[in-house]
């Protein structure tokens, strides 16, 4: 083979894997939307329908209520229901209330007669009780076990977050927040990973109009940054390998920016 035939065979290679590299890294941006979109829209139904809890006074003085698992309708609505044990320790449903996709609550609180769980909801549970088990350095003495279904590598399973709760509005932990991936049974965690570098936090000033996070120790943004720049409801600047590379997060979709604006 002449020189010049080698040089074009590794020149027309090159080409090549950079393009399979980059179809790899828009898969994984896009997966990252998906997944804290999914994130976003769960807890915040969780959240919703726990203050609608509050005003029912059987649930505000319900000390046996251990969690709770959710169903997600076509619509977007999720279906949660609140759980606690029996004297056999049998885990059942307490409580249930239905959240629409925009996390208004539209049905009062409903006191369930401890509604037995079926299957899937019974892996929910266990997904969530053994992803936080698992032995994670707390950045938090508050934590949430936010629990989505997933096909994973091909098979269903469960994604596990555990979210870290900061004790003022306008500090937000990233740090601390871990990822488990589970079987379809919520047996066996097989993949457990932190979303953020240390107990690193991101202030949400509140007269800024974007924000902006920083970490050596992640590649790109991934869902964890898309469920905070939707929380907050700000777009959210990711820096990742020292800042030689930028990312702006804005209703839910990430692209590659040259740089943060202003600086």
């Amino acid at each position: 083979m002449s020189i010049g035939k080698v040089i074009m065979w590794c020149v027309l290679a090159s080409s090549a894997f950079a393009t399979q590299v980059q179809a790899q890294d828009e898969a994984a941006l896009r997966e990252a939307e998906r997944l804290g979109m999914a994130l976003f829209e769960l807890d915040r139904a969780v959240q919703a329908a726990q203050e609608a809890g509050q005003e029912l006074r059987a649930f505000r003085r319900d000390d046996d209520v251990q969690g709770w698992v959710a169903e997600r309708a076509g619509d977007g609505s999720h279906a949660i229901m609140f759980v606690g044990a029996t004297r056999n320790d049998e885990i059942v449903g307490r409580y249930r209330v239905s959240v629409n996709r925009s996390g208004h609550v539209f049905e009062e609180m409903e006191r369930l007669e401890d509604v037995p769980l079926n299957d899937r909801q019974q892996a929910q549970f266990l997904a969530r009780q053994r992803a936080a088990s698992v032995e994670h350095t707390a950045c938090s003495g508050t934590y949430d076990t936010v629990v989505l279904a997933d096909t994973i590598q091909g098979a269903s399973g469960w994604r596990a977050y555990l979210l870290p709760r900061a004790a003022f509005p306008d500090v937000h932990l990233l740090g601390g927040t871990y990822r488990a991936d589970l079987n379809a049974q919520g047996t066996t965690v097989r993949y457990f990973q932190p979303l953020a570098s240390g107990c690193s936090v991101l202030q949400n000033v509140a007269d800024a109009p974007a924000l902006q996070f920083a970490d050596e120790a992640v590649a790109g943004p991934n869902e964890l940054h898309v469920y905070i720049s939707q929380r907050l409801d700000k777009p959210l600047y990711v820096s990742a390998g020292g800042g030689e590379n930028t990312w702006l997060i804005q209703d839910g979709r990430i692209r590659a920016v040259q740089g943060v604006p202003g600086q």
